[in-house]
C-alpha cells in the first residue's frame, strides 16, 4: 500500500535533509544506499559528477532534495503478522518548496487490515509534514506516530493471540479426543 502526501516547505534545503533525517531515524528508519542522480529536464546520468549542473542541458539541479528511508523484516519472520514490523519505505522529494511524500509498507499475503495499514503510513506523512512545517522542530510529531504505531500493535497483538488461543483449543480437542478414543477402545 502506497500513500502519497504533498505539502509546501519554507525551509531551506540543508534543514528539510537534517530535519527528515532526524525524524526518520528516532522512528526507526535507515538510509538507503544513494542511487544514481539524474538531471531534473533531460534524464542525464549524473553519478560521478560533482558539479550541480547537468553537461548536457545546463539545467542547475540544486534545488532537487531526496530522502529515502526504509525499515522492518523480511516475510516469512515469526513477528511479520505485526503490522509495525513489515517492509516500509519512506521517499520524500523537495523541489523548489513544494515536498512530495511516498510512504509504503507491505502487506503479507495472507491479507490483514488495510485500513490499520493506511492509518499508520498516514501517521508517518501528517509527522514528516508538521516536523518540517513548525518553526522549531516539535517533539510531539514523532510522539503522535508513536501513538498510531502502538494502537496498531496492540490490534495486531489482539488477533494474533485470538489465532493462538484457535490454534490450542483444536490441537487440545484432538490430543483429547485421541486420548478418549484409546481409553474406550481398552
Amino acid at each position: 500500500m502506497v500513500v502519497e502526501h504533498e505539502f509546501i516547505c519554507t525551509l531551506p534545503p540543508d534543514e528539510f535533509l537534517r530535519r527528515s533525517t532526524n525524524l526518520l531515524v528516532t522512528l526507526g528508519f535507515s538510509r538507503e544506499a544513494a542511487r544514481a542522480r539524474a538531471c531534473t529536464a533531460c534524464g542525464y546520468s549524473l553519478e560521478g559528477i560533482a558539479k550541480t549542473t547537468c553537461p548536457e542541458c545546463g539545467t542547475d539541479n540544486l534545488t532537487t532534495q531526496f530522502v529515502e528511508f526504509s525499515r522492518g523484516k523480511k516475510p516469512g519472520s515469526f513477528s511479520y503478522e505485526l503490522i509495525p514490523t513489515h517492509p516500509q519505505r519512506v521517499l520524500a522529494h523537495l523541489d523548489r518548496g513544494k515536498v512530495t511524500v511516498a510512504a509504503s509498507i507491505e502487506q503479507y499475503r495472507g491479507g490483514g487490515d488495510s485500513e490499520l495499514h493506511r492509518d499508520l503510513m498516514t501517521a508517518l506523512c501528517t509527522s514528516l509534514e508538521r516536523t518540517l512545517n513548525s518553526d522549531a522542530e516539535p517533539h510531539d510529531a514523532p510522539q503522535r506516530f508513536r501513538e498510531v504505531e502502538d494502537q496498531v500493535m496492540h490490534r495486531c497483538k489482539r488477533q494474533r493471540m485470538f489465532k493462538w488461543i484457535v490454534a490450542g483449543s483444536v490441537v487440545g480437542l484432538i490430543i483429547f479426543s485421541c486420548f478418549g478414543l484409546a481409553m474406550c477402545a481398552k
